[in-house]
């Protein structure tokens, strides 16, 4: 029997230290991510709060953007939406505290399966420390895995007294946690794979075949949360992935993955000493060795390391579906896929230092000191792996459309720690980004080269940039090296991956221009995009919506001619851009061609409601002397805006008098010229 390091008393008194200590730690280490944006899928749960509270209804709807059939935890992230609304801050600290809660109940499971106090608190502690789960803490959507485990542990204590005194409420409280547990995570139903290892060990036989059978009624509900989950899981698209694998190729990726994931709980538990996103092929014999020190420990019974490999291995299992494709490149790596496992692997370094302590003489104070070691180290590096975080968040909201933001993140991933995260692709991505928020990208673009000279990424984005240089060898310098590349790109096979990525720096640019009311710069830039993309929807309408401005800006000098040409050019990439066609009808009304102008305001009128469309369509009318339908059109401008159009109004207002009077034709071109400029 381990002796304690510390006189420690169990009893309620000491846990509730314990739990402020554990309150405090998780204050100081995670108290930052209230500042933390979205990342994958949080925008996506965001939305559905806000259909949810328009139709309660929708909350088991199958078209839910994020259908993640895990009803409790979704149901948890709702509540928490009607006290606070959509408050990233404020769901990265609900995951902070239900991180701190499944600590303390670990410690607490701990206790009940018979380890000392001092060992159950220490695993505790280790836990809420560890490093190698990181991104389930720096994910909203990822606050599934501490409610799992949560019920997990719940079941586990009630399973404990429940085979202890038979009490029929211990059973109920067991099948109840691993009810909610599955609804929360469907991993965590491998709790009762663990139970049955425990009554083994136990010696409960009897007990074990009762567990077997609550286990089995528990397949329904598996199946039925199988049915609620959406296909996008990662779950489900890499089951979709094994119909192009044989056999022999799943079961060896398997295996990697096993053995990647085992690795990962050793190598990164306190500290990051290598690239999370990439696997290296050492990690996979430093798996294999793990892995035999586990089914060691198991296969011998060590008290408490069996129960420590028995609780990894039972956890890690339902990550073996995940097909190795699917998980291999990852931006933050399988972090948030080893937080059910690293309690486990916890428990392991717990017992470590205790066995240290109980070396003669200096044992506790290198017990301690070892303490305080890993848990400074992972402070640290779970501060900056924070700037992976940074980076995965930044990524997700520029896939998304939101560049701006995305720059944000990516800049705050850089100054947190650039070394945390594949800093060259980051270069790139940001040297892309850039012209979108109308800066300058060739300080970072050298700043990036000056590190990195021979990256193929970032001599690619010199290319692009420099298309657009003021000298004229530079361009033409640009122009070539970036034909260059193309070329090596198609002989690489990657020819597709090139275009999309000079695409969407030339697309950028012309966002960027576009924004700053640069309207030959923007449809340059977009007419280059295209020219790599062609069927690229977004930009295609973008390349409109440049047309359009352009049609404007030359409308505004009188050059009405090439005006009228820009808006047909706009009108034939998007032929629902209303202003377009209010602006085209004001030019065709102008020149005399009143039917083409009725056609393109009543286009304007079908896109949505517009107070241009609808008062210049009654001009129309009045101009061809159709007193009546130009009564019509003015009565529906006032009905329509009449509460917020200001001097418009006071213009229709004025013609229906006239009309009224029978006063039309010139006296009432007079009043609209007189009101144009505020109509317009």
């Amino acid at each position: 029997m381990t002796k304690s390091l510390l006189t420690l008393k169990d009893q309620p008194r000491t846990w509730y230290l314990y739990g402020l200590l554990l309150c405090l730690l998780g204050a100081l280490t995670f108290g930052s991510l209230r500042d933390h944006q979205l990342d994958t899928h949080d925008a996506d749960t965001f939305q559905d709060h806000l259909h949810i509270q328009q139709d309660w209804h929708y909350f088991f709807s199958p078209e839910k953007a994020q259908a993640s059939g895990r009803p409790f935890a979704e149901a948890v992230k709702y509540l928490a939406f009607l006290v606070w609304g959509n408050s990233p801050g404020a769901f990265h600290l609900l995951v902070v505290a239900a991180h701190v809660l499944a600590s303390l109940l670990w410690a607490w499971a701990c206790r009940r399966l018979g380890l000392n106090l001092e060992l159950s608190w220490g695993t505790g502690l280790l836990f809420l420390l560890n490093v190698a789960h990181f991104q389930v803490l720096h994910h909203i959507s990822a606050l599934d895995y501490p409610l799992a485990l949560c019920w997990m542990l719940v079941s586990l204590g009630c399973y404990v007294h429940a085979a202890r005194s038979g009490s029929a409420w211990w059973w109920a409280g067991f099948v109840m946690g691993v009810v909610l547990g599955l609804m929360s995570h469907l991993s965590s139903g491998v709790v009762v794979l663990f139970c049955l290892y425990w009554s083994w060990r136990e010696g409960g036989g009897q007990v074990g075949r009762k567990v077997l059978g609550l286990g089995l009624l528990l397949v329904p509900v598996l199946l039925f949360l199988l049915h609620l989950t959406s296909s996008q899981t990662s779950t489900w698209r890499s089951l979709e992935l094994y119909h192009h694998q044989d056999l022999a190729a799943l079961l060896a990726g398997m295996v990697r993955v096993l053995l990647w994931l085992v690795s990962r709980l050793w190598t990164t538990a306190h500290w990051l000493p290598l690239p999370v996103y990439r696997q290296e092929t050492w990690e996979l014999y430093a798996g294999a060795a793990a892995l035999c020190g586990l089914g060691w420990w198991w296969w011998r019974r060590h008290w408490p390391l069996s129960l420590g490999a028995a609780w990894i291995i039972c956890t890690l299992l339902p990550f073996l579906l995940l097909n190795e494709t699917a998980i291999r490149d990852l931006p933050a790596g399988p972090s948030r896929y080893l937080y059910l496992a690293s309690a486990g692997s916890s428990l392991v370094w717990a017992w470590g230092l205790q066995q240290v302590g109980q070396v003669p003489r200096w044992g506790r104070l290198l017990a301690l000191g070892g303490l305080v070691a890993l848990l400074v180290s992972s402070y640290g590096y779970l501060k900056k792996a924070e700037a992976i975080s940074f980076y995965t968040s930044g990524r997700n909201y520029i896939a998304h459309g939101h560049t701006a933001e995305g720059t944000v993140q990516l800049r705050r991933a850089l100054d947190r720690a650039p070394g945390m995260i594949p800093l060259e692709e980051v270069y790139f991505r940001l040297v892309g980004a850039l012209p979108f928020v109308s800066e300058d990208p060739n300080p970072l673009l050298q700043e990036g080269l000056a590190q990195f000279p021979n990256s193929y990424l970032l001599n690619l984005a010199l290319a692009v940039v420099n298309t657009e240089s003021l000298d004229a060898e530079t361009r033409k310098y640009s122009q070539d090296l970036l034909e260059q590349l193309h070329q090596e790109a198609d002989q690489k096979g990657l020819g597709e991956n090139f275009a999309l990525k000079v695409s969407v720096i030339y697309g950028n640019q012309g966002k960027g221009l576009l924004r700053k009311r640069e309207a030959l710069g923007a449809i340059r830039s977009f007419e280059r995009a295209l020219a790599y993309l062609p069927g690229k929807k977004q930009t295609i309408l973008e390349l409109g919506q440049a047309y359009t401005l352009r049609g404007i800006q030359l409308g505004a000098r009188g050059e009405n001619q090439e005006a009228a040409e820009a808006y047909v050019k706009a009108l034939e990439l998007n032929p629902g851009d209303a202003i377009a066609h209010v602006n085209l009808g004001w030019l065709r009304y102008r020149a005399g061609r009143w039917e083409e102008a009725i056609t393109h305001y009543a286009a304007a009128l079908a896109a949505g409601p517009s107070i241009h469309a609808q008062f210049n369509l009654g001009l129309v009318y009045l101009a061809r002397g159709e007193e009546e339908a130009a009564r019509s059109a003015y009565a529906q401008a006032i009905d329509r805006f009449g509460g917020a159009a200001g001097e418009k109004i006071g213009a229709v207002r004025d013609l229906q008098a006239l009309i009224a009077q029978g006063q039309g034709g010139a006296a009432a071109a007079e009043i609209l010229h007189t009101y144009w400029p505020a109509v317009r």
